[in-house]
C-alpha cells in the first residue's frame, strides 16, 4: 500500500513536521503580503519590466529548487528510497504517467478547440507568434514537469505519507492534502479576480489527485495529469488575469465568471477519469484504501515491504550478482503468510553499480533471519553494512506498532 511507504523512513516521525511547516509558512506569508497589494497589477508591472517569458522562468525555477531540496531531505535526512516516495511498485511506471498525460492532454486540446471554434469564438483572439512560442515551449517542457512534480511529491507523496504514519488512516491525509493543496492557490490572480469560491475547484482537483494516488498506489497517474494540465494550459490559452500570462496560441479576452466551464472538470471530467483509470488498472477495495486503518496487526501480516540496496566498486560485481537466486524460501519463523522472497537484480557494468530489490509479502519479523544467506552471497560484492541495519530498524518499528 502506497501510504505505508512512509515507514521506510529511518528518521523520527517528528521530522515530517519541518518541511510542511516551512512551506506553509512561506505560502502563508505570500498570501498575507498579497492582501495589501493588487496582485494582478503587480504581475502586469513585473511582466512589463522583465517580459512574459522571464517572469514565467523565474517563477518556475523556484519550484525546481523546492523539488531538489525536498528530494535531498528525503534521501539524506529520512534516508528513504526516493522511488518509495513516488510509488509502491518496485519501480516507477512511466506507462501510467504517459497514459494520464496523453489522455488529459488530448481532452484539454479538444475542449479548447471546441470552445474556440464553435462555442465562444468571440472570447478569444489569435495570439500565436513563432519565436516567442518556441521559447515558451522550451521553458514549459523543461520546467513545468519540475513544478508539478514538486506539488505532487510534496502533497500526495511526502505530506500524505507523513500524515499516514501519524493517523494510521487514509481519509485524513486525503482530506488534509486536498484542502491545503487548494489553499496553496489562494494568492493566485484567478482567485483575486473570481473570488474565494474558485478554491472549491482547486480543492476538488486535489481530492481527485489524492484519490487517484491512493487507489493506484502511486503518483504516476497524478503526475501525468498535473503535468499535462499545466503544460497544455500554458501553451494553448493565456489571459490578463491568470497565473500563466505567456505568449500562448490564444488569448482569452472575455470577462471571467464562475460559469459551468469552471466546474465541468469537477462534475464530469474527473469522475470520468477515475472510471477510466479504475477499469484500465483494475482498482479494487475502494473502501479499504480510502477509509480503513492500514497499520493494524492484521494488515501488517499482509503488507508488502520492499528493501533496496546499492552495490558498487568491484569488477566481479556481475559474477557475484548472478549467484543470487530469483526466489528464496523462507523458514517457518517467517510466519505462515510469508512463503518466499522475490528477488530482482540489475547490473550496469559501465558504472560498476548494481541494485538488488527484495520484496517480501508478510510480516517482516521473520524475514531478517531469512536474509542472512543473501547477505553472505553479497558480502564480496560491495558495501552492504547499512542494509541489514535498515531491515532490523524497520522490523523493530513494525513490532512496536503492534
Amino acid at each position: 500500500m502506497y501510504l505505508t511507504n512512509g515507514r521506510l523512513s529511518q528518521s523520527p516521525k517528528w521530522l515530517y513536521i519541518i518541511v510542511p511547516t516551512l512551506f506553509f509558512a512561506f505560502t502563508g506569508l505570500n498570501f498575507f503580503v498579497a492582501q495589501f497589494l493588487d496582485t494582478t497589477a503587480l504581475i502586469q508591472q513585473e511582466i512589463s519590466q522583465k517580459g512574459e517569458l522571464q517572469f514565467l522562468f523565474e517563477n518556475l525555477v523556484v519550484f525546481a529548487i523546492f523539488l531538489g531540496l525536498l528530494l535531498l531531505w528525503v534521501k539524506y535526512v529520512h534516508r528513504q528510497p526516493l522511488v518509495a516516495l513516488i510509488t509502491a511498485r518496485p519501480s516507477i511506471s512511466w506507462k501510467r504517467f504517459w497514459f494520464a498525460f496523453g489522455l488529459w492532454g488530448s481532452i484539454t486540446i479538444a475542449m479548447t478547440c471546441i470552445d474556440y471554434l464553435f462555442i465562444s469564438p468571440n472570447d478569444y483572439i489569435w495570439n500565436f507568434q513563432w519565436i516567442p512560442f518556441l521559447k515558451l515551449l522550451v521553458i514549459v517542457v523543461l520546467f513545468i514537469p519540475l513544478q508539478t512534480s514538486f506539488e505532487e511529491i510534496f502533497f500526495r507523496g511526502y505530506l500524505m505519507q507523513g500524515l499516514g504514519l501519524a493517523t494510521r488512516r487514509a481519509w485524513f491525509p486525503l482530506l488534509f492534502t486536498s484542502i491545503t493543496f487548494g489553499l496553496m492557490h489562494i494568492a493566485n490572480p484567478e482567485v483575486e479576480k473570481l473570488g474565494y469560491s474558485l478554491l472549491i475547484y482547486y480543492i476538488g482537483t486535489g481530492l481527485f489527485l489524492g484519490i487517484t494516488t491512493l487507489m493506484d498506489d502511486g503518483l504516476e497517474l497524478a503526475l501525468g495529469f498535473h503535468t499535462a494540465n499545466n503544460l497544455f494550459t500554458a501553451l494553448l490559452v493565456t489571459s490578463d488575469w491568470t497565473v500563466f500570462q505567456v505568449p500562448s496560441i490564444l488569448r482569452d479576452i472575455s470577462e471571467p465568471t464562475l460559469s459551468f466551464s469552471i466546474w465541468m472538470p469537477l462534475i464530469l471530467c474527473f469522475p470520468l477519469l477515475l472510471y477510466i483509470y479504475a477499469k484500465k488498472y483494475s482498482w479494487k477495495e475502494w473502501k479499504k484504501k480510502l477509509f480503513k486503518s492500514f497499520f493494524t496487526s492484521k494488515s501488517l501480516s499482509k503488507c508488502s515491504v520492499t528493501a533496496y540496496s546499492l552495490l558498487c566498486s568491484k569488477d566481479s560485481l556481475g559474477t557475484n550478482l548472478s549467484k543470487l537466486p530469483s526466489k528464496i524460501t523462507l523458514p517457518s519463523t517467517a510466519g505462515e503468510n510469508s512463503k518466499s522472497l522475490e528477488v530482482s537484480k540489475s547490473f550496469k557494468r559501465s558504472s560498476l553499480r548494481a541494485s538488488v530489490r527484495i520484496t517480501s509479502i508478510g510480516p517482516l519479523a521473520g524475514i531478517v533471519p531469512a536474509l542472512k544467506p543473501v547477505m553472505y552471497s553479497l558480502k564480496s560484492v560491495g558495501s552492504l553494512s547499512f542494509w541489514p541495519l535498515f531491515l532490523e530498524q524497520a522490523t523493530n518499528r513494525r513490532q512496536a506498532m503492534r
